[in-house]
């Protein structure tokens, strides 16, 4: 997506600060409030769905228990998993029953919109299926008609096309993906890491990862680090950015990408005109 010369807007889960994670509402929000693109969290299901959820069980974002690659996807609908966060659903972001979504419905949200939205789809691992999940992506998106040398899916009765990321922490997922589409273009892969966590980051020093994915903690203690991907070419998406001083901070680094929980209120400051800029460190 082109959006100019300031950094792309990317809602971390949807909008979820507002809605909760990686539901029908969240997403739904984040395009009306002008996000650039969504990031969304994929595990598949007992009877082999992909589901987008975070967390590997629902203990924490629902009213049930139980982890999600035991469960069903009749089972998960049959969960709350919106009240947590939010009870109150507008008209038109679905009813309290279609919160949970799967990754086909949200490719049709996405895919449908009235403008372009592109999507940043992270393949969570350790998977009970191992690359079962990551299989099970690759070929959802291309039913779709994706494209993997330009890595973007076309409306066909719109012609308006977004782009997809692939992104993990795990690099064994992301070499996977490498292998099935090798012409897929390092800039629409994202190695995700953080201190402590940190196993994908080879790859982007290797060059096969084009697009580096660091946490905010991980950036402001590794500028040396920022600087020489910079210099390389390596795209930087940095998370989770919510403070009106880290997206500044960021910015200056020169993250392309800003992963935020608000992404109505961090457009609106990047496109504000006090907002000074991006620069380098």
């Amino acid at each position: 997506m082109n959006t100019g010369d300031r950094p792309q807007v990317v809602a971390h889960r949807g909008a979820s600060a507002q809605y909760a994670e990686n539901t029908r509402a969240a997403f739904l929000h984040a395009i009306a409030e002008g996000a650039d693109a969504v990031e969304v969290d994929v595990h598949l299901s007992a009877d082999r769905q992909l589901v987008c959820a975070h967390n590997f069980t629902v203990d924490k974002t629902s009213d049930g228990s139980g982890e999600i690659a035991e469960m069903s996807l009749n089972a998960l609908r049959a969960l709350d998993v919106h009240s947590w966060k939010n009870p109150e659903l507008p008209e038109g972001y679905g009813s309290s029953a279609q919160q949970l979504i799967t990754l086909p419905e949200l490719l049709d949200i996405v895919i449908g919109a009235d403008r372009g939205v592109d999507i940043a789809l992270e393949m969570k691992h350790p998977s009970a299926f191992g690359h079962e999940l990551d299989d099970a992506v690759l070929d959802l998106l291309t039913t779709r008609g994706w494209d993997p040398k330009d890595s973007s899916i076309r409306d066909t009765s719109s012609g308006e096309a977004i782009t997809v990321t692939l992104m993990s922490f795990s690099p064994a997922a992301l070499e996977h993906v490498l292998v099935r589409f090798p012409q897929l273009p390092p800039r629409h892969l994202c190695a995700l890491f953080q201190r402590g966590q940190m196993e994908a980051l080879y790859l982007v020093d290797d060059g096969r990862v084009g697009v580096a994915g660091p946490s905010q903690a991980y950036v402001r203690h590794h500028r040396w680090k920022v600087r020489r991907w910079l210099r390389h070419g390596i795209e930087l998406n940095v998370w989770t950015v919510d403070e009106p001083e880290d997206v500044r901070y960021v910015v200056e680094v020169g993250a392309r990408r800003i992963t935020t929980n608000r992404p109505g209120a961090v457009r609106r400051l990047l496109e504000s005109a006090e907002f000074s800029g991006a620069g380098t460190l």
